[in-house]
């Protein structure tokens, strides 16, 4: 087992205050438990005390429980050790106080201790914690979030950290969290990760992926250098809409992601390439139906928040023209599957080469007077001329979706889910 210890940041000093605050009322019980244990009593007795005594905290029984576990693994520390008792907040300082050299106010700061909150595997590593690279949530209660930003770590202890919150994230490691207004400690199984880390097999270099994403479809290509080795379209139509089921569609979101990135570290893909998107406040100016869909129901930030547990460095593309260029360099592949290679190729011209190569080469004016039989195209020096020019006149240049009925289901009989 392993304990990191590190500083974190508040979005603010509310945050903090109720951190000291929930530590206050979690410290009381922890004194309790460790209290009755060294008066002999079973832990069933220890907690049904506590229960009884702190029921009318807004602290739940998951902080009792992880409270009757500290306390009671304090004294059996101690007794292990020879101590024959504990002073919370220490000797040294209960001396002071003693001598009136502390207030009561520091006496009781110092007697202070961190939140301690027992990790499960099946609660994605902790049940009051979601777990990211580069900060965690903290949950105390139902409708209340507190973000804890995390420092950059060094590469090693990073790409440690990252693994276990994918395992996390997996339903396969529990992660300890003790608490204060200044640190956290996350303590975890790291033999558990670096197993894991060696068995997992190490990326190719230059083979990369691009994702495109819209509230009813997301479309992967994956390349080896130019060459294009495999694609899936997930479907989500089904999902949205009037009569859209908003736990439905996160849960199978979820899915879809853990399904994504488990797909990509199989082909062994190394770097993983999305689109740059900004919504402005507001109505998009396309109807309620569309405000609605990539307003309300499109769950693209749920979506990236997984990919980012298999991919910490996942790349954010500019995404201009990608729907055209990809539709009209590849005739053959639907849509969302055309803009994803789209933007797999911008980014390995970008990211990967580090050239200035932005757009690719146009398509050549007699392939586009091919598949437009009955429309002269001029000559055009840029995508954006031809992209108007598409528009302007009205041509459908988006290769079809596949039918509903050529998806497979997804996962489970359950979900509704289809993908090619």
């Amino acid at each position: 087992m392993i304990t990191i210890k590190l500083p974190i940041t508040y979005h603010s000093s509310e945050d903090a205050d109720l951190i000291i605050s929930i530590q206050r009322l979690q410290s009381s019980m922890i004194r309790s438990a460790y209290k009755a244990a060294s008066f002999g009593l079973a832990e069933i007795s220890v907690r049904e005390e506590l229960r009884n005594r702190f029921s009318s905290t807004q602290l739940d029984s998951w902080f009792q429980q992880s409270a009757v576990k500290s306390g009671i693994g304090m004294y059996k520390a101690d007794v292990e050790l020879g101590n024959s008792i504990r002073i919370f907040g220490g000797k040294h300082n209960f001396i002071r106080r003693s001598k009136g050299l502390i207030s009561n106010e520091e006496w009781k700061e110092r007697r202070l201790l961190p939140l301690y909150l027992i990790g499960e595997s099946p609660a994605k590593g902790n049940r009051k914690f979601n777990f990211f690279n580069d900060h965690i949530v903290f949950k105390p209660w139902h409708g209340k979030k507190i973000e804890l930003q995390l420092p950059t770590l060094r590469k090693n202890w990073a790409k440690l950290w990252s693994h276990a919150v994918l395992l996390a994230e997996q339903k396969s490691l529990p992660i300890t969290v003790s608490l204060d207004s200044k640190f956290v400690y996350l303590t975890f199984d790291d033999e558990k990760v670096k197993h894991s880390l060696k068995s997992t097999p190490k990326s190719i270099k230059n083979r990369y992926a691009g994702i495109d994403m819209n509230p009813n479809y997301i479309g992967i290509s994956i390349f080896d250098n130019d060459t294009l080795i495999d694609t899936k379209l997930f479907s989500l139509s089904n999902l949205t809409g009037k009569e859209s089921d908003p736990d439905k569609l996160k849960y199978e979101t979820i899915q879809i992601g853990h399904a994504i990135g488990k797909w990509l570290n199989h082909l062994r893909v190394d770097k993983l390439f999305i689109e740059e998107l900004s919504f402005k406040q507001g109505s998009l100016g396309k109807g309620k139906n569309l405000n609605r869909l990539c307003k309300n129901q499109w769950k693209r930030t749920t979506l990236v928040s997984i990919l980012k547990k298999y991919y910490p460095k996942l790349f954010e593309i500019n995404a201009a023209y990608t729907s055209t260029i990809g539709n009209l360099l590849n005739p053959t592949l639907p849509d969302p599957i055309a803009a994803s290679a789209a933007v797999a190729k911008r980014g390995f011209e970008v990211v990967i080469k580090k050239s200035k190569k932005f757009y690719p080469e146009l398509p050549v004016k007699k392939e586009l007077e091919d598949r437009w039989k009955e429309t002269e195209f001029p000559d055009f020096k840029t995508w954006k001329e031809l992209h108007d020019f598409i528009k302007n006149m009205g041509l459908k240049y988006r290769v079809p979706i596949p039918d509903r009925e050529g998806f497979r289901i997804f996962q489970s009989r359950s979900s509704l889910i289809g993908v090619l």
